[in-house]
């Protein structure tokens, strides 16, 4: 059963208990992150989730308030050994 978790629903206004947009559809092992705006990194660790356990990101658009966190998850990914192979 696919499940929806809301990270943020988006506001390029910041504020200590919002988030910008960022949706994490789960199914099975699949999981797709739907924009990753500012605050999402934070929000999916408070979820539980891991950056390298993202399987899919989606960009809706590039406004900052939907794309900002984006470096955060590739480059925490990257630190944390994912595509290393050997």
């Amino acid at each position: 059963m696919p499940k929806l978790i809301l990270l943020g629903t988006g506001t390029p206004t910041p504020l200590p208990h919002r988030a910008g947009s960022g949706y994490l559809v789960t199914l099975d092992r699949e999981m797709l992150l739907v924009d990753c705006g500012p605050g999402c990194g934070r929000r999916l660790l408070e979820a539980g989730v891991s950056p390298t356990q993202i399987t899919s990101l989606l960009l809706t658009h590039l406004h900052y308030d939907h794309c900002v966190d984006c470096g955060y998850l590739v480059l925490s990914r990257w630190d944390q050994g994912c595509g290393k192979s050997g």
